[in-house]
């Protein structure tokens, strides 16, 4: 089962969608792809494994990543999270993102991490997942409006409005930055470099619009600035983990690809 509930307004600028999933012994595995935003969960049953073979901690921050992901179960696993905007890791992580694209923190590793012992609790005894992710969301609001993070999250925005609208070689001149001051200020921001954010986020839309829409391959390519059709395979194939004919066939119940359904949810 799975539950997606936008964020209230006053943390929609923060936060995508809150997500709450519960899987059983079928759902064998997670297949994320590359992400530039960051998700923040919490597991309140089943074991989830990293790709490396480690645990994933209950209770987790984890970064933008500019690799396809996947996160195998062992058992009924659920999961509770929210996908949040780059603008909120910093406020979060109490430091910038510099050197840490890819990373999962354990929230006990981070600065408020009492308060999300504490919130972990609320969950396990909140009645539905509908008051889990209104907890979750409610938890986030006092670290995400202090004061001091308004200026990051202008400044945040400023630069992925920059790179989501100017080709890459344009982008620093309009921030008044020379391209190193760029390159810097991206991973502190956003984790990712610009090249690795903007092949993100072309991904991310081809993919969406190849999921929503029968078009064929070439006039996906030329409307999302692929140089042509192969070109956009490749890029699928690297960031999203699989070929688009398995990403579009018809998806079974339990199948792993099922963070793409919150993709066309946001979308």
């Amino acid at each position: 089962m799975l539950l997606i509930m936008s964020p209230p307004p006053d943390l929609a600028p923060w936060v995508l969608a809150g997500v709450a999933l519960h899987g059983d012994s079928a759902l064998h595995a997670s297949q994320f792809p590359a992400l530039s935003d960051g998700m923040l969960t919490m597991r309140l049953a089943g074991d989830v494994h990293q790709a490396d073979g480690q645990l994933l901690p209950a209770n987790a921050l984890i970064l933008p990543h500019a690799q396809p992901r996947a996160y195998l179960h062992l058992g009924a696993v659920q999961v509770l999270g929210l996908i949040l905007r780059p603008a909120a890791l910093p406020c979060l992580l109490g430091s910038s993102l510099t050197g840490l694209a890819g990373c999962t923190l354990p929230l006990d590793t981070l600065p408020d991490a009492a308060h999300w012992r504490h919130t972990h609790q609320q969950l396990a005894e909140a009645p539905d997942d509908t008051e889990r992710l209104a907890r979750l969301f409610s938890a986030l609001r006092p670290i995400l409006h202090a004061p001091r993070h308004q200026a990051n999250l202008h400044a945040c925005q400023q630069l992925i409005q920059a790179l989501a609208s100017t080709p890459l070689a344009a982008t620093p001149p309009m921030l008044g930055l020379s391209l190193r001051q760029l390159q810097r200020r991206s991973q502190a921001m956003l984790g990712l470099t610009p090249k690795q954010y903007q092949a993100t986020q072309r991904m991310q839309a081809a993919l969406l619009a190849a999921l929503r829409t029968p078009g064929t391959g070439a006039d996906l390519a030329a409307h999302h600035g692929f140089f042509d059709q192969s070109h956009m395979a490749r890029e699928l194939r690297r960031l999203a983990g699989a070929p688009l004919r398995e990403l579009r066939a018809p998806q079974p119940p339990h199948a792993p690809y099922w963070p793409l359904q919150v993709g066309l949810h946001l979308g």
